[in-house]
């Protein structure tokens, strides 16, 4: 099986470095993993990418779901993302955009991705993102890249993809999936691409919310934590994955980028890459007590890791921003 895309990027490939499994968070959501292992195999560093992950914030129920602005994947790269409307079904625009050597992200249920068979893959429904790198309709088969792997499925998981065959056939009722074409432009020159990354960091800075988000948290958490005392083991899996897992992961993708700006000779906060990973380290280590609270039905206090959260987030901030320079 082959198609533009497979054919542009050699093909699937080992994971990027930034899903090492010795990261603190080698998955960070969905979304941000594919645009990752997008980006390298479209010959792109993702790290230049990452500056947006300084402006995460509380949203009242969960942390900011990471996710790069498409704003930046253009200035950066030339990539163009808009919303491709569906109007004909999945597989006629699927081949239309596959024909025109660009990518196709499809949102589809998880329970039809044998990657995830250790978690969702014919046990529950979940939502997540896909990038469509070939297809072949004569035998059913479908290639596809999802978190840091590159993928094939066929049979039925191929057709709950598509929603194809008798389950879907007479069913106008299902509303269609969400779908986004990428579009390839000539990218900046590479060598202004540090500069540029640098400046959208310095936007994301700027945006930062004024409310403290790991204050915020706190005025929730108790609540959220009788919740989950309260509830199965899987509804504590979600709650994590919003939070601790979207606020930990952010820090070590906005480290990663601080290294990178700095390997290029452009340092910005150099003392800003420990507190990012100390964020990091604190929100995974909160995570895994919060679990065994829920699992032994105990409460813990999460207090401290909230603290030292904080001052760490702080210092990093600190570090990032620029000073005002004396009068003259």
């Amino acid at each position: 099986m082959a198609g533009p895309l497979v054919a542009l990027a050699g093909g699937p490939r080992a994971p990027h470095p930034l899903h090492d499994a010795g990261r603190l968070w080698p998955e960070t959501s969905c979304y941000t993993d594919l645009w990752i292992e997008l980006l390298a195999a479209l010959g792109h560093p993702p790290e230049a990418a990452l500056g947006f992950t300084a402006a995460l914030a509380y949203e009242g129920d969960q942390f900011t779901f990471l996710k790069p602005p498409l704003a930046d994947l253009e200035a950066l790269f030339g990539l163009r993302v808009v919303e491709l409307a569906l109007f004909e079904g999945i597989e006629p625009h699927l081949v239309a955009q596959l024909a025109r050597g660009r990518i196709v992200l499809l949102e589809v249920d998880a329970f039809h991705l044998p990657d995830t068979r250790a978690t969702t893959w014919h046990r529950e429904h979940a939502k997540t993102t896909i990038a469509v790198t070939a297809l072949d309709r004569e035998r059913g088969r479908l290639a596809y890249v999802h978190n840091a792997g590159w993928f094939e499925v066929e049979g039925e998981d191929a057709d709950g993809l598509l929603r194809r065959g008798p389950a879907h056939a007479g069913r106008p009722d299902l509303l269609p999936p969400y779908a986004e074409l990428v579009e390839r432009r000539p990218p900046p020159d590479p060598a202004a691409l540090p500069r540029l990354a640098r400046e959208r960091l310095a936007a994301h800075l700027a945006s930062l919310p004024a409310e403290d988000p790991l204050e915020a948290w706190r005025a929730d958490l108790a609540e959220q934590m009788d919740r989950l005392l309260a509830g199965p083991l899987e509804a504590f899996h979600r709650w994590a994955f919003n939070l601790p897992r979207q606020l930990g992961a952010a820090f070590e993708l906005l480290a990663s980028h601080l290294l990178w700006l700095a390997a290029a000779g452009l340092a910005s906060g150099p003392g800003a890459v420990e507190p990012c990973l100390e964020v990091a380290r604190e929100a995974r280590l909160l995570q895994l007590q919060l679990a065994r609270a829920v699992h032994r039905r105990r409460p813990v206090d999460a207090g401290p890791f909230l603290d030292r959260m904080r001052r760490s987030r702080s210092a990093a901030l600190s570090a990032l921003r620029p000073r005002p320079r004396p009068l003259p």
